[in-house]
């Protein structure tokens, strides 16, 4: 929050004297000093290290059900039976698990589907292991927001992010997104292992 202050000279005698004094006094405006709106310190951005220890156990509450472990500061959240997600920070880096989309379909097809994403740039496929399940996924990249029609995933702004899809169990498969709004270019670099570990501790329950 920013605070202004305004000085007004106080003097007494003549209208001389009190031109030629300092200000010995001021008060408190509401009016902000622009100058104090440009050298503001803006917040620090938020850096999560790859290497976090992974000591907060969640159960996802998910369809399909599965628990798994995130470090101690970061925030889970289940959206809807299908849409499960885990952060740090505001929201700046998420893992996002979704089973929106619930036609029966392969890995690969699902691969295919989601590469065919209008706006997104995406490059090799390659596999992915989350939780004993093997899937198949891809890094990409936009110049601009992009929307996943299928779920209605979609990212803010121009940015990269990693997409996975691996079996649910029933014939249907499970998206998942790596997504660093809090730094669009460069946050998966420390993202993506970080999830590589996650991934490990993912346990699928029965129904």
């Amino acid at each position: 929050m920013i605070v202004g202050a305004v000085t007004t000279a106080c003097g007494g005698g003549s209208e001389a004297a009190a031109t030629s004094k300092r200000p010995t006094s001021s008060t408190v405006s509401s009016v902000p000093s622009p100058l104090a709106a440009e050298t503001e310190p803006a917040d620090p951005p938020l850096v999560i290290s790859p290497r976090a220890p992974l000591t907060q156990p969640v159960d996802a509450g998910f369809d399909p059900p599965f628990s798994l472990r995130i470090p101690a500061r970061w925030k889970s959240v289940l959206r809807d039976v299908s849409a499960f997600q885990v952060y740090a920070g505001n929201e700046e880096y998420e893992i996002t698990f979704d089973h929106t989309y619930r036609h029966k379909e392969s890995v690969a097809h699902a691969v295919r589907r989601l590469t065919a994403t209008a706006g997104l740039t995406a490059g090799p496929v390659r596999d992915v292991v989350i939780g004993l399940r093997r899937g198949k996924g891809f890094s990409a990249g936009s110049d601009a927001a992009v929307m996943f029609g299928d779920s209605g995933f979609h990212t803010n702004e121009a940015s990269r992010l990693e997409v996975f899809a691996v079996p649910a169990g029933d014939g249907t498969t499970i998206t998942v997104f790596l997504t660093a709004g809090g730094d669009p270019m460069h946050g998966l670099d420390a993202l993506a292992p970080l999830a590589r570990r996650i991934f490990k501790t993912v346990t699928w329950q029965a129904r």
